[in-house]
């Protein structure tokens, strides 16, 4: 991440309130802020990918998923969580 947004996430994440990160495409982001609370993963950086993770957030639609990969110190092959949507989904904008 370019700028002083690294910066923002980790004095976030060290104000004891909780921090979630999103990572789109790249799983290893992780290592940069182990003190998030939460972290999510979407292994791709296309708008589907977005809207999803936003939905995700929002318990709009369940999160499922397991990583294909090991991050040193923090995650293992295998990984996972399951959580089922917790509220319904807006109803599909037709102008879209």
């Amino acid at each position: 991440m370019a700028g002083d947004l690294p910066h923002v996430v980790e004095t976030l994440a060290s104000s004891g309130k909780p921090v979630a990160l999103v990572a789109l495409g790249n799983p290893y982001l992780l290592r940069s802020f182990p003190n998030v609370g939460a972290y999510l993963a979407t292994f791709s950086t296309v708008a589907p990918s977005e809207r999803a993770a936003v939905k995700a957030l929002w318990g709009e639609i369940d999160i499922r998923g397991h990583l294909p990969v090991s991050i040193p110190g923090q995650a293992s092959l295998g990984d996972g969580i399951q959580l089922k949507a917790t509220r319904p989904a807006p109803p599909a904008d037709s102008a879209h």
